[in-house]
């Protein structure tokens, strides 16, 4: 089977029966005594266990239980799957916070009749509410036949009702209040918005220590069935890349297990952040990985991106691993002119190539068909849209940096209408575009210089969220989106030592390029999703650039659910430092 996996880099029992020379079936039958494939009830396709016995095994479970109805024989998946359930993540371990996306509504609804007062509406009255539309945005709703005493006035500080307070908490947003100066001008009103955060602080603590409270126990089991099957349901798959051949390396390169390990992983998922250690050897990795693909036909056209200074070097690399192999390395030269560049995308679309390599700067500039980074746009102008109109449906006053905001989005807005009208005047025929280069596998080498992709969030100005617009972050985007597509979701890989560096943003930047569809399933549509799960904003005094003013500063600084975080992470991070492999460790995925 080793050799079957390492010649095609999938399971093939038919090959392995004609090299065994037996019947595909009695191979079958001796793979299943073994316990080293299973029957994939929905697709009726047979995996290795490694595969089988990973991924989301909850849901899983519940299509192996439901197969055994008809077909007795699927017990054997149940019980293998019950042997690798992920531990149950206890209420008393789950950090349950005001305004996180998978708590049931109701749950904050209850917390919110906490703080009202006893009294029943009278017949025909609504109750009070709390919803949240489909932009993500939650709205407190208090019908005036309740006596709101305590939720109005007890919560409320810095002249802002609690009632607003527990709307700015379920949003992760942080009030910020205003008065004028001597010359007229607006500026904050730091004693009133320190006293509103601080009394948000406690009705954040407050909603924390009522679902807390043993009173609340029967809503805890749902609160940890709910979390479990959200974000504790996946098993990683264990990568090996130990059966691998490596036909055509250079005989006196010898991988290392966990450059092994990487290559196969990129290889059979088709995605991956190798986030390795710097001087790990993470180009030998990839140029493995890219070589073992285009071997066994999982990817005809490989295109490595590179730093701008360090061409030569890859292609010294890449030839002194695969002495044989054919290496486009393209320089600065070769797009001295249009015709130059004309001439050379020529060239990669239509020779065969093992590897294509490019310079970040030429690579940016390489431009993706106009149908395409119009798709890619229109997705980014309509969140802008719905950003805009559930601030503009919201009921309330808009404070100064509400008003800030708003026209900062309105200003994007059109900013991407004249970039659709720049698109709408179609190809240009003497135009060789991204897409028309038939590339199946995008490298991408220190891809860190990619970071600064703009999130979208109604949190407003807050530290540790990047809301810059990067243009080459823009255009990589549409052309990793294009490479998902058409490879089913699947064909870019990443390399670098420093996927982290300044903001938690970072990190939901590097998970949204590579792996949105997991964040999906985890029914994470946005960063404010993200954040509100797995960052928690902390407020705290600094001075201004005056060196006397005193102003409070909001700033994404913590992780909460970290282990949850980290299993997302995982799912398409290959991690190793240097500490680790020099003690000769293997990191489990």
């Amino acid at each position: 089977m080793l050799q079957v996996l390492a010649e095609c880099g999938r399971l093939d029992t038919g090959l392995m029966s004609r090299l065994l020379d037996k019947p595909e079936q009695e191979v079958i039958a001796q793979l299943v005594t073994a316990d080293l494939i299973y029957k994939e009830p929905n697709s009726q396709q047979y995996q290795t266990a490694d595969e089988y016995l990973s991924g989301n095994v909850r849901q899983k479970l519940k299509d192996a239980q439901g197969a055994t109805l008809l077909d007795p024989a699927y017990e054997r998946n149940v019980k293998a799957l019950e042997a690798v359930q992920p531990e149950i993540v206890l209420f008393i371990d789950i950090d349950v916070r005001l305004g996180q996306t998978w708590v049931p509504t109701e749950v904050y609804i209850a917390f919110l009749n906490r703080h009202l007062a006893e009294q029943r509406p009278a017949s025909g009255d609504r109750a009070p509410s709390i919803t949240r539309d489909i932009n993500g945005r939650w709205s407190v709703d208090l019908p005036s036949c309740y006596n709101t005493f305590e939720l109005t006035h007890k919560w409320a500080g810095g002249g802002m009702s609690g009632h607003k307070l527990l709307e700015y908490g379920l949003n992760l947003q942080e009030p910020t209040l205003y008065e004028n100066n001597a010359d007229g001008k607006p500026v904050i009103d730091t004693v009133r918005t320190i006293a509103a955060r601080a009394r948000l602080r406690e009705i954040k603590d407050a909603f924390t220590e009522w679902i807390k409270d043993d009173k609340q126990a029967d809503i805890h089991p749902q609160i940890e069935r709910i979390y479990n099957e959200t974000f504790n349901a996946n098993r990683l798959r264990i990568y090996d890349g130990g059966h691998l051949n490596f036909p055509g390396l250079n005989p006196t390169i010898v991988p290392r297990p966990y450059q092994m390990r990487g290559a196969w992983r990129a290889m059979v998922e088709g995605r991956a952040l190798l986030d390795h250690f710097v001087g790990s050897g993470k180009s030998l990795t990839v140029i493995i990985a890219g070589m073992e693909s285009r071997r066994i036909g999982i990817s005809r056209k490989n295109l490595y991106v590179v730093p701008n200074n360090m061409i030569q070097q890859w292609r010294e690399e890449f030839k002194k691993a695969y002495p044989s192999a054919n290496v486009l390395a393209v320089t600065e030269r070769d797009f001295d002119s249009p015709l130059s560049r004309k001439r050379l995308f020529s060239r990669v679309a239509t020779n065969e190539w093992d590897a294509v390599i490019v310079p970040h700067s030429q690579f940016d500039m390489l431009p993706i068909s106009p149908e395409r980074e119009a798709k890619t746009v229109n997705a980014q102008m309509q969140e802008m849209k719905d950003l805009l109109r559930e601030s503009s449906e919201n009921g309330r006053t808009k404070t100064r940096a509400e008003k800030r905001t708003t026209r900062q989005i309105e200003n994007k807005i059109q900013k991407y209408k004249e970039k659709l009208k720049e698109l709408s005047q179609g190809r240009k025929d003497d135009t060789i575009y991204f897409d028309d280069l038939g590339v199946d596998r995008l490298f991408v080498d220190e891809a860190h210089a990619y970071k600064a992709l703009a999130i979208v969030t109604k949190m407003g100005n807050i530290a540790g969220i990047s809301t810059r617009e990067s243009q080459r972050a823009q255009r990589i985007l549409a052309k990793i989106e294009f490479m998902q597509e058409t490879h089913n979701g699947a064909g870019v890989i990443f390399t670098t030592a420093t996927p982290i560096t300044n903001t938690l943003g970072e990190q939901f930047v590097m998970t949204r390029y590579l792996a949105r569809d997991i964040l999906n399933k985890c029914s994470i549509n946005n960063f404010d999703d993200w954040a509100a799960n797995f960052a928690e904003p902390v407020t705290r005094m600094e001075y201004a650039t005056d060196g006397v003013t005193i102003k409070p500063k909001t700033a994404l600084a913590n992780y909460v659910n970290v282990p949850e975080l980290q299993s997302i992470w995982s799912q398409f991070a290959d991690v190793m430092m240097q500490d680790i492999h020099r003690r000769g460790q293997v990191i489990s995925p």
